[in-house]
């Protein structure tokens, strides 16, 4: 029965354990240096990648995807002769911008995916451990039976928050997202947008080099900045040493009139 029982529980805590996901990283808009950019097919014609500057549709008349439309920018960014790279720029920027905002935020909708998860996992392997010792209790198993299921769930819950410490960071997920994109990318994604709009990128290569901050500004390293920063900017205000100045006055007023 024993066996029985803590096989079970730690059957449970273990397939709680691998449901859980364990990227740390979201989704990146550019290629690595040794990737190449593909550009579908749907977008492409007799004469090649369809660069005219009128939104393009798919051969089977559908919308191409954002990810489609940012690598057809891309490619016509790149390739655009003087005339139309940075009519083409601006749009590899906007697009990039967009791209990268909607890949931040679903990388937050998988981080707090994880964050319930974890937490649904963790509660049901205390719930069965809970359960487990209920019966070794009504079975008349001795202490050393207690002591070994009290373990198991010492080392679950420990792995729980490990897990829990690295790969979800916060439990105020809604929050950090927030201030990361109002706070920190939004200023830097509207100045990106001006400088292309402006026409100050000379070349695809200076745009792409700031789109690619801008993207890495979502990322596991930035978010950890960011807690460490706010922890930083917390302040811990001290108990006052004396009675406040109010409290004096009032003290004082009574005493007058005890006096009195």
């Amino acid at each position: 029965m024993l066996r029985l029982t803590t096989g079970a529980l730690l059957a449970l805590a273990l397939s709680g354990c691998a449901s859980l996901r364990h990227s740390i990283e979201p989704e990146r808009i550019l290629p690595l240096p040794g990737e190449s950019v593909v550009v579908p097919k749907s977008l492409t014609d007799d004469n090649g990648v369809k660069c005219a500057l009128a939104p393009s549709v798919a051969s089977d008349g559908s919308i191409p995807t954002e990810v489609e439309q940012f690598s057809q920018a891309m490619y016509c960014a790149y390739t655009a002769d003087a005339s139309q790279q940075g009519p083409w720029i601006r749009r590899f920027v906007e697009k990039g911008v967009t791209l990268s905002d909607r890949a931040c935020t679903l990388f937050f909708d998988t981080l707090e995916r994880r964050r319930v998860d974890a937490a649904y996992a963790q509660t049901n392997m205390n719930i069965g451990g809970t359960a487990v010792t209920a019966i070794l209790s009504a079975a008349g198993h001795n202490a050393r039976s207690a002591f070994n299921v009290a373990t198991a769930l010492a080392f679950g819950n420990a792995w729980f928050e490990n897990y829990k410490g690295n790969f979800v960071l916060t439990p105020q997920l809604g929050k950090l997202h927030e201030k990361l994109k109002t706070d920190l990318r939004k200023p830097i994604g509207d100045r990106i947008r001006e400088r292309a709009v402006d026409g100050d990128y000379a070349t695809f290569d200076v745009a792409k080099s700031d789109l690619q901050e801008y993207d890495e500004l979502c990322s596991h390293k930035a978010i950890v900045l960011l807690l460490e920063r706010s922890v930083e900017a917390a302040q811990i205000r001290p108990f006052a040493v004396g009675p406040a100045t109010a409290d004096v006055e009032q003290a004082e007023v009574i005493e007058a009139e005890l006096f009195r």
